[in-house]
């Protein structure tokens, strides 16, 4: 995105939320400019000189820090809904306030797998007891297949799993069904203004049940079936009423495991796997709410 975004004239700049300071209702940021050398190269960018800019000049501003969610980043999304008037973000802070990753899908019940999320043992025990594939534990507030294992009543590491994900019992832990399916990948649907911009498939390594790319995991085309897309449509319809225009939602087996609002990636992967420019489609859109919003500005 940000090739393509410099290949139509937009500066890049980079601000690291250390680096994001408010004055009145200014926000200002001390960052760096980036110059995209070509994807493929080594390295694929370059730094310019430190600089301090006033982030309501912005044509747009792209949230892309990862999680975990913590108070540092809860008060920069505070900050950043100051220019929810002035410049288009995306997405929307308030959205990305509520909608936590790996909770929201709770709203979809009859299309999510079987999940209890707890900081207590003796519940995710209860939890497993009924799950005869057995359980995947992963954190509540993390990213990219980190502190995922899958277990069950029946293992002699359940416990320390569990306490490992959870940090001794001081952070909830998600206790989801295992879904065999996973074998044969997840999928990664993209979506963009509420729509299927494209999706992929990410399968585990020989003896994993990790399909993050980031773990290990291989890339493949793949197709959705009727019951993906419905998933995907529903989901992109409530997400963009609080203002979530970029989104990727996770599914196995036709089931919904999580939805990524933070920072969704899979613009390059839907470029390998179906022959197309997902970022021209992109910054179409995003220019297209840059002239709304500088619409409603006049």
């Amino acid at each position: 995105m940000m090739k393509e975004a410099q290949s139509r004239a937009y500066g890049i700049f980079c601000v690291n939320l250390p680096n994001l300071s408010c004055e009145g209702n200014e926000l200002w940021g001390e960052g760096q400019e980036i110059e995209i050398l070509g994807i493929g190269k080594s390295p694929f960018y370059k730094m310019k000189e430190k600089a301090r800019y006033k982030l309501s000049e912005s044509a747009a501003i792209f949230l892309r820090k990862d999680p975990p969610f913590d108070l540092t980043y809860l008060h920069h999304l505070y900050l950043l809904s100051q220019l929810r008037s002035r410049v288009y973000l995306m997405n929307d802070p308030l959205g990305v306030m509520a909608i936590a990753e790996k909770v929201f899908p709770l709203w979809f019940e009859k299309y999510i797998p079987a999940t209890c999320i707890t900081r207590s043992f003796e519940e995710a025990q209860i939890f497993a007891r009924k799950q005869k594939s057995g359980i995947v534990l992963k954190p509540l507030n993390s990213s990219g297949g980190r502190r995922v294992f899958k277990t069950g009543v029946k293992d002699s590491n359940f416990k320390v799993a569990f306490e490992a994900v959870g940090n001794e019992g001081m952070e909830y832990v998600v206790c989801q069904q295992y879904l065999p399916a996973v074998k044969k990948g997840d999928k990664r649907i993209v979506l963009l203004g509420g729509e299927i911009l494209g999706c992929f498939a990410r399968i585990p390594a020989k003896g994993s049940h990790r399909a993050n790319l980031h773990s290990g995991g291989r890339l493949q085309k793949c197709k959705l079936t009727h019951r993906e897309i419905e998933i995907a449509r529903t989901l992109g319809h409530v997400l963009l009423q609080w203002g979530i225009d970029f989104a990727g939602i996770d599914l196995i087996g036709e089931k919904l495991t999580e939805i990524n609002v933070t920072s969704p990636m899979g613009l390059r992967e839907i470029n390998v796997t179906q022959g197309i420019r997902s970022e021209k489609k992109f910054m179409d859109f995003v220019e297209k709410k840059i002239r709304m919003k500088n619409a409603v500005k006049k």
